[in-house]
């Protein structure tokens, strides 16, 4: 009998360091950053819109390549593309 974990995306790797930062526009959000389905990503995305912290957000998901939720502003379509541009770029 297999005893298979629940893969949580939220438990998947490290938190980004700006959840310290109490100005955050995601503090105190009931938004779902981690949708189970991709049409969930639009509000999470329209709160990172005005977070003051959203770069250092986004530089956290692409360096530690995070593939789960929205992070930064950006869907992980969106960071794959990023990163996948940026090899390109450096090739």
């Amino acid at each position: 009998m297999s005893h298979r974990r629940t893969f949580d995306p939220r438990e998947a790797r490290s938190t980004p360091p700006v959840l310290d930062r109490p100005d955050r526009a995601c503090n105190g959000s009931d938004v779902d950053f981690h949708p189970e389905h991709a049409s969930g990503y639009a509000a999470a995305v329209a709160v990172c819109r005005t977070c003051p912290v959203k770069a250092d957000c986004l530089a956290w998901a692409l360096e530690t390549r995070q593939s789960f939720g929205v992070l930064g502003g950006t869907t992980p379509d969106q960071r794959h593309a990023m990163i996948k541009n940026a090899r390109e770029d450096a090739a």
